[in-house]
């Protein structure tokens, strides 16, 4: 990528086959609509089949997605965490199943937000300083990020991941002192 998130090298649409080069990252292909950043994801992970390599490219994706959107890269990470472990929640506690649902609902997500940041930093002082350094306080930060997972073909699109879901649902700190 250029100067500017452009670009700069023969990227071919993932939907229809159309040369990417010189557009933004934020950019939609001219011709068919779909995002310029899941076609370049699409075009860095091809051939790399090492795991080191497809950690690469998606750390790459959170990258460009946490200057896109003024945010710290690790809340894009934990962020993408959390969808995996709302989901594997979600697919556990359905009669033992092993499903792995794609709509998780805000609310859903939110909790899991709290329940994650708990397990990950053991009391709630760390995880609403840690969100808080992050600026992940509220239920509308976190549709703004899950927005931009899903447009770059991160996260599985659901029913419930437009930033519109997200507003108003929650503020982290309040779940997380229990008030």
């Amino acid at each position: 990528m250029g100067g500017e998130w452009t670009i700069d090298a023969d990227v071919a649409c993932e939907k229809c086959g159309y040369n990417v080069r010189t557009l933004n990252v934020t950019a939609r292909c001219p011709e068919c609509g779909f995002p310029v950043l899941r076609s370049f994801i699409g075009h860095e992970a091809r051939g790399r089949t090492s795991l080191p390599d497809a950690r690469r490219v998606v750390r790459t994706a959170q990258l460009v997605i946490a200057r896109l959107l003024g945010r710290n890269v690790d809340s894009v990470d934990f962020v993408m965490r959390v969808h995996r472990y709302a989901a594997q929640t979600i697919a556990k506690n359905r009669l033992g199943l092993r499903t792995r649902p794609q709509d998780i609902p805000a609310s859903d997500l939110c909790r899991a937000v709290v329940d994650y940041a708990l397990e990950h930093y053991r009391n709630a002082t760390d995880a609403v300083a840690t969100l808080q350094f992050w600026r992940l306080t509220t239920s509308d930060d976190l549709g703004q990020i899950v927005a931009a997972l899903v447009e770059a073909g991160l996260i599985l699109p659901g029913e419930h991941d437009t930033p519109a879901d997200f507003v108003g649902v929650c503020r982290f700190e309040e779940m997380l002192r229990g008030e």
